[in-house]
């Protein structure tokens, strides 16, 4: 087997191990880039109903726990992130199992939404390739409904979805987010897109009970 030859052998073996041609200028450029996009990452994009209306902004995921809307009815100053968290649990601890038989107690759905706000317009809208939730079988419309795929406004590169920061949320004197007393109490929160939380699981990590 001549040189060539061997070289295209070992190239369609790497191919078909991993899907991908293993070339000079792959091993030049290093591991993919991974991890969330630095703060105040602008993208551009454009309305697809209203071409005319564009964007550039900064982009974050938007999380809210099933049952987060408990803080509508309160602000900081008139009950603490942990009495939110006991009130909220004894809510949500067996709901979503007794609704669908893949649930373990303690689970609960987490919404997800894309979220940016410029100086004329702002977007807050369900990510792309969502999945149906655990308690339903349809894919509501979300940001790709609407808007162009967001291009890195520097090097016009897509977005990778996967790598889009997740927003902090807080209950404390300076935010009253909802489902903030989440993150206030655990000093946690979901990794981008994670479908479900499990209460007692995290409870427990954290010393609540």
């Amino acid at each position: 087997m001549t040189r060539n030859r061997a070289r295209k052998t070992a190239t369609r073996e790497r191919m078909a191990t991993t899907g991908e041609p293993y070339t000079a200028a792959r091993r030049k450029s290093g591991p993919p880039v991974t991890g969330p996009y630095p703060p105040g990452t602008q993208w551009t994009f454009h309305n697809l109903r209203h071409p005319t209306t564009t964007f550039r902004i900064p982009l974050h995921y938007q999380w809210e726990p099933d049952g987060g809307w408990i803080t509508d009815d309160y602000d900081p100053e008139d009950i603490s992130a942990r009495q939110l968290w006991d009130q909220w649990v004894k809510q949500v601890d067996t709901r979503l199992s007794a609704r669908n038989d893949q649930a373990r107690p303690g689970d609960v759905i987490i919404s997800w939404y894309v979220t940016g706000q410029g100086q004329d317009h702002g977007v807050f809208e369900g990510p792309p390739f969502e999945l149906p939730s655990l308690t339903s079988y349809t894919i509501p419309e979300n940001f790709s409904t609407f808007f162009s795929t967001p291009l890195h406004a520097e090097t016009g590169e897509p977005i990778n979805w996967l790598r889009l920061p997740v927003l902090d949320l807080g209950w404390n004197s300076h935010h009253s987010d909802k489902g903030g007393f989440v993150q206030e109490v655990l000093g946690w929160k979901p990794s981008p897109l994670q479908p479900t939380m499990n209460v007692r699981d995290l409870a427990r990590i954290g010393g609540l009970s």
